[in-house]
């Protein structure tokens, strides 16, 4: 990956946070996946597939982290993870 992709992620946060009501609370948590073109899929279809397979590696690896696609990451398994997690965190 190059760093062209990590420097515009970086950029859009720095906007995004000088945007915030810094004198208010807030609490900010995000599970990013990332996947480029063309190295993670030559249609826009497969490509947003290689993020959010990304994305919710990050969500089973825990949350609040950032995860680039890759293709030894086994699909389904991150899914199933990913859903177990998700019904543990909801209220009952």
């Amino acid at each position: 990956y190059s760093n062209r992709s990590s420097e515009t992620l970086r950029r859009l946060m720095l906007w995004e946070m000088s945007n915030l009501d810094w004198d208010a609370p807030f609490n900010v948590a995000a599970s990013v996946g990332v996947a480029e073109f063309p190295l993670d899929g030559t249609t826009v279809e497969a490509v947003m597939e290689s993020g959010d397979t990304a994305m919710y590696a990050a969500k089973a690896a825990g949350g609040h982290r950032v995860v680039l696609s890759d293709p030894s990451i086994d699909k389904d398994a991150v899914m199933r993870a990913a859903k177990a997690r998700s019904r543990r965190g909801r209220p009952k």
